[in-house]
């Protein structure tokens, strides 16, 4: 009964989490649609250039001093970053910050 009852549990959270990420996509971000391309933008970039220098998320927040569930959302476009956090990401990707921003036509 304990197997089943771990089962059915399991199955649970499993359900629970595809209905969090289902939420999730269907919501716009908190500051409104009209901010949602430009943190999509720099979020990409942050990825590539991460992913480009072989880097973790986790090396990256421990650098910037954030979490790495921060990292995540930043790169997801989900969370908006202080002018200081971008400058000191850039700096723990040795890149210029101003890399990392779209052209103000792009968004």
């Amino acid at each position: 009964m304990s197997s089943r009852l771990e089962q059915l549990r399991a199955e649970r959270a499993r359900i629970d989490a595809e209905m969090r990420a289902e939420r999730r996509r269907d919501l716009p971000p908190p500051w409104g649609t009209e901010g949602a391309a430009l943190y999509a933008a720099i979020g990409m970039a942050i990825r590539e250039a991460r992913q480009d220098r072989q880097m973790t998320q986790e090396q990256i927040a421990q650098a910037v001093g954030l979490t790495r569930t921060s990292i995540v959302n930043i790169e997801a476009g989900r969370q908006r970053l202080t002018i200081d956090t971008l400058y000191d990401i850039a700096d723990a990707l040795s890149i210029q910050a101003v890399s990392l921003m779209p052209r103000n036509e792009d968004v």
